[in-house]
């Protein structure tokens, strides 16, 4: 990712494309040899596992700027649809025939790794439409890079937080900004690189858990660990905090 500062990280390859997995039916089998409990004495061992050689096919649903964005993350719906989001705020729908179509587009602050980040598809989404989104929502945050060194005073106009918000999806599978329900906000510091991120997943009780970024700079601590507890040093040069 590219930010205001004029670093430059490679992007993961997997975000270039989307890609699901589906079940066909083939005529070939692979055999996967089990677990065995008698190493050593072939009469004992379990039989091996037959599996059809197609079972597994990898299905190119988007790909390309004008499909994905900056990708982030994304979420398979029931039906097989897919939602993906953009680090630019722009959350896509491609539905299980290969059709992408911008669904909504926040209002994000996108210095450096800000932005739009995880996607999560409610439990209950089959008959709630819920989806959680988690992004930096502009604010009033000045542009460009923050000071690096300076006081308390100076750094408290880059103060700012991500939200972890719900949103519906609307029937024609557009995203009803309107609907937004904040349900969590996570303060950090904006205006310097890096280590923003936020991934969404429930577990099978329904429980929600979100997975954060230390944002903080690590390139001014001579391949160490970046813990600087200077008093007029910007803090997200210390991951202590």
């Amino acid at each position: 990712m590219s930010g205001l500062s004029g670093r430059s990280r490679p992007r993961r390859a997997w975000l270039r494309w989307l890609t699901v997995l589906g079940l066909v039916v083939s005529g070939g089998a692979l055999a996967v040899p089990t677990a065995s409990a008698h190493p050593g004495h072939p009469e004992h061992e379990a039989a091996a596992a037959v599996i059809p050689t197609g079972d597994y096919q990898q299905v190119q649903l988007a790909l390309g700027n004008a499909e994905l964005g900056e990708a982030m993350s994304l979420a398979v719906l029931p039906d097989r649809a897919v939602v993906h989001t953009a680090r630019d705020g722009t959350v896509r729908y491609t539905d299980a025939a290969g059709n992408t179509k911008t669904a909504g587009k926040l209002d994000v602050y996108t210095h450096d790794e800000e932005g739009l980040q995880g996607i999560a598809a409610d439990p209950g989404f089959a008959t709630n439409r819920y989806l959680y989104l988690y992004y930096s929502p502009k604010l009033n945050t000045p542009g460009g890079d923050a000071p690096t060194t300076g006081s308390a005073a100076t750094f408290e106009a880059w103060k700012g937080h991500l939200n972890l918000s719900r949103f519906t999806l609307k029937a024609d599978n557009t995203l009803d900004l309107a609907s937004e329900k904040v349900v969590l906000e996570v303060a950090n510091d904006r205006g310097q690189c890096c280590h923003v991120g936020g991934d969404i997943d429930f577990d099978a009780a329904g429980n929600l858990y979100l997975t954060t970024g230390d944002d903080t700079n690590p390139f001014e601590s001579s391949g160490y660990a970046p813990i600087d507890e200077r008093t007029d040093r910007n803090p997200q040069f210390d991951a202590q905090r």
